[in-house]
């Protein structure tokens, strides 16, 4: 079978021993115990988060977690490539906003034209965009040959202590992830014939 692939950083850039978690309303922010605003690592924590949820759904999938993103992708450097190389698709979710769909970093395309136009396809309001610095990009240089995309995962503010989650974005995040996994998953013949036999 060729699996569908998700990645997402465990890394992040705030470090505080302690911190609470403030849910109001529809937005996540983070205290401190003094009460001052601080980060809350949603980049890339709601990535983590979007696969942990779409695998509950969806287990016919890999699931790629690294560590040194936000030090110029060191685990991604490393990560052996043989483990997404019967992946149709590889998808981070680790892009600020709610809409953007990343298809090409600095001058680097990492998706195909029409791997793009089947996801644009599926709607949930995502628009093609120019991307900046995350794993899959240093996994297309370093060969995979799988498209590849990075998504909007309803965070704002990173690397800022004003850092925050808009957590209907991030539900919407799930959504597609659950659909694009659906997607590009690919059975083989013999599966499908005994699947059906099933």
């Amino acid at each position: 079978d060729i699996y569908p692939a998700m990645c997402a950083h465990m890394d992040e850039v705030h470090y505080h021993k302690s911190r609470r978690i403030i849910f109001d309303g529809d937005l996540v922010y983070g205290k401190s115990r003094k009460g001052e605003r601080i980060g809350i690592g949603a980049d890339d924590k709601n990535g983590i988060y979007a696969i942990l949820e779409t695998l509950m759904d969806r287990p016919v999938m890999k699931a790629l977690f690294t560590v040194g993103e936000e030090y110029g992708g060191v685990g991604a450097g490393r990560a052996d490539l043989s483990f997404l190389s019967d992946c149709s698709i590889v998808m981070e979710c680790d892009r600020r906003g709610n809409s953007d769909l990343i298809t090409s970093i600095y001058e680097t395309g990492i998706c195909d034209d029409e791997t793009r136009d089947k996801l644009l396809g599926l709607g949930y309001g995502l628009k093609e965009e120019i991307g900046i610095f995350t794993d899959v990009y240093v996994l297309k240089r370093r060969g995979l040959n799988a498209p590849c995309v990075n998504v909007s995962a309803g965070y704002y503010r990173p690397h800022s202590d004003m850092e925050c989650t808009v957590l209907s974005e991030l539900d919407n995040t799930v959504k597609f992830a659950g659909a694009v996994m659906s997607l590009f998953t690919i059975k083989n013949e013999e599966n499908e014939k005994r699947e059906e036999n099933n």
